[in-house]
């Protein structure tokens, strides 16, 4: 007897579930796409515990008749497509008819629905992928889906469900994107009784954005439009002093149709370069229309990326299309300087305490004081962005030398890069170091780089941001490792997409272990109330949330100490002095000194160099003294 057997239709169905149905936010998609799909202009979703206990999506479509509501729960019925030459131009967002048998195979499904024309609607409820209740009912024009116990009967799948409020963040973030790529259909989001969001349905993508992601972040939009060829791209696309950590602010609609898309978002970066660091990522909400036949979204089990047949000509097209937003638009950034200085410090033995360790202060250095500190008394701050979503504060820091652009590094940079100390490395295990400590500064370049003299024949050339940073990060390092913070005299507001909230309120004790003070403000809107002792003065709100994007990306890799010395690499970057700052020769001396007591002076905390050599030899062979 052979040993290949044809599957039973629960089986397949619950194998196909596995691929398609991912997560709660996998359901609410395929559900909200069928309602798209049969016209509607109204849609309405209900979540409890996150979308475990029960989802629910109501629509005002054409509705089912009976034959075709028992039809739909039959693996690849469709009324989307009649063969494979349908294939070669889909226009809807469904077509292989697996979802909602692949649904039912993994939950109770209720379906109440009815066509405009009919009087009478179905009710279906299907369990365990077989219809159990078929029966008459009196019901609204269109259709109504209830999925309840969604994974019950798969307990490794319940397994690797986290948070129950991740998991309606993620919801949350799949439904704003489909309100944001179907501007005319008005959708709401509840959970456990409680409205998230509404949208208008009044058809205006910018008046959309506005409402799911704030003010803020529609006030730093550009609008772009651009055709070539048949293709057109519409939509909006953010200031480059508007940028994030990570590319999850970049939304693709590929013919109405939410994608993900590395090549796309590549495309958009490239309008963009040299007017954003490296390591940010622009935001933006675009539409991009083309001919049926030349995507083809049959290549991945969600639909979240497609083929796209003319790839080259749309990258050209978008990196273009931005390139005329930008310099149609002016694009200086508007700031203004914090009069008041959030310091927080509570009283004079907490004010020293953190002196003791995080402050560069005057001192005595061979008997020599140093003539000023190298954090200046009103040194300017960044400025601060008002309530926001998604949009982040300016980027580069005013410059006491205009010419030249601040060498700040970006979040992702410092980060991702290896990490050249352990915590656990003990602090006595290098000397300190006696050839930067017979150093003599006598000069700067470019208001980057000391130029200094040592014991030894030739010239040392010191990158004054990289040694300032390794600097303050070993003092901040050396803090005792206990959840000390320093209050803010004035508590920051903070306002989070829905998805970002539900990530802070689902990690706070890990925010808390190192630090922060965060109080919930009701909805996704939180106060900042206390940093970790050593932040920047007037970053506060751009650091913490620079973290919480990093965090995001990271949260399954990082443990507290990790994601303490993260922090701290963060924050000694963002206070260290920048490259154009011009330096005094008390405070190039104080600089190099402190740089001598550190245990490893030779690198930054993320290993680039803080001290090249240039030895006598060589420069005399370069002016050709010695062959």
């Amino acid at each position: 007897m052979g040993k290949i057997k044809i599957l039973d239709d629960f089986t397949a169905n619950k194998i196909a579930a596995g691929e398609v149905v991912e997560r709660p936010a996998s359901v609410i998609k395929e559900l909200v796409e069928n309602a798209l799909d049969a016209g509607s202009s109204k849609i309405e979703i209900q979540i409890s515990r996150g979308g475990l206990d029960k989802i629910t999506v109501i629509d005002n479509g054409e509705g089912m008749d009976r034959e075709d509501a028992r039809l739909a729960f039959h693996r690849h019925a469709t009324s989307k497509i009649r063969n494979d030459a349908d294939l070669d131009a889909i226009a809807t967002l469904g077509f292989r008819g697996e979802a909602l048998p692949s649904i039912a195979a993994v939950s109770t499904v209720e379906v109440r629905t009815r066509p405009h024309n009919e009087v009478c609607g179905a009710r279906l409820i299907v369990e365990g992928g077989k219809i159990v209740k078929d029966e008459d009912i009196g019901c609204p024009a269109g259709t109504t889906i209830t999925v309840s116990n969604l994974f019950a009967n798969v307990p490794a799948r319940l397994k690797n469900i986290k948070s129950v409020s991740l998991e309606a963040g993620h919801i949350s973030d799949v439904v704003s994107k489909l309100a944001v790529a179907y501007p005319e259909v008005s959708f709401s989001l509840q959970h456990d009784n409680r409205f998230l969001f509404k949208t208008s349905g009044n058809g205006d993508m910018l008046d959309i954005i506005a409402s799911l992601y704030g003010t803020e972040t529609a006030r730093a939009l550009l609008p772009i439009n651009a055709e070539r060829d048949g293709i057109g791209i519409n939509g909006y696309i953010a200031r480059p002093s508007v940028t994030r950590s990570t590319r999850n602010h970049q939304t693709f609609i590929v013919n109405r149709r939410i994608v993900k898309s590395r090549p796309l978002s590549q495309a958009l970066e490239q309008g963009y370069h040299s007017l954003i660091m490296t390591g940010r990522y622009p935001v933006a909400f675009l539409n991009i229309h083309l001919p049926y036949n030349l995507i083809d979204p049959n290549v991945h089990p969600a639909k979240m990326e497609v083929r796209l047949f003319v790839l080259d000509k749309i990258s050209d097209l978008l990196s273009s299309a931005v390139k005329v937003a930008l310099s149609s638009n002016t694009l200086i950034p508007e700031t203004k300087i914090p009069v008041e200085k959030p310091s927080g410090i509570q009283n004079r033995n907490q004010a020293q305490y953190v002196q003791q360790f995080l402050d560069v202060d005057e001192g005595h250095y061979h008997g020599k004081q140093a003539e000023c500190s190298l954090v200046k008394e009103g040194s300017p701050v960044l400025a601060e962005l008002p309530d926001r979503s998604i949009a982040d504060e300016p980027q580069d820091e005013p410059q006491k030398e205009p010419q030249k652009e601040p060498q700040d590094i970006p979040l992702n940079m410092l980060l991702d890069l290896p990490r050249r100390i352990s915590l656990d490395t003990p602090y006595n295990y290098f000397p300190k170091d006696k050839v930067i400590a017979g150093l003599r500064p006598i000069g700067q370049i470019d208001c980057t780089y000391i130029v200094a003299q040592g014991r030894e024949a030739g010239l040392y050339l010191i990158d004054q941001h990289a040694a300032h940073e390794r600097i303050l990060y070993e003092k901040n390092m050396q803090v005792p490792t206990t959840n000390y913070s320093q209050l803010l005299a004035i508590p920051q507001h903070i306002e989070l997409t829905h998805l970002e909230a539900q990530v802070l309120i689902t990690n706070i004790l890990e925010f808390q272990a190192i630090g922060f003070v965060i109080e919930h403000f009701g909805g996704d809107s939180f106060l900042l109330r206390g940093v970790p002792g050593g932040f920047p003065p007037g970053k506060e709100k751009k650091i913490f949330l620079d973290l919480l994007d990093y965090f995001f990306s990271n949260q399954h890799k990082l443990t507290n100490k990790e994601l303490r010395e993260d922090l701290i690499i963060m924050m000694s970057c963002k206070a260290a002095i920048k490259a154009g700052d011009r330096l005094l020769q008390g405070q190039m001396e104080k600089l190099l000194a402190d740089l001598s007591n550190t245990e490893l002076p030779y690198t930054c905390p993320h290993g680039r160099p803080t001290v090249i050599h240039i030895s006598g030899y060589e420069l005399e062979k370069m002016f050709k003294r010695v062959l």
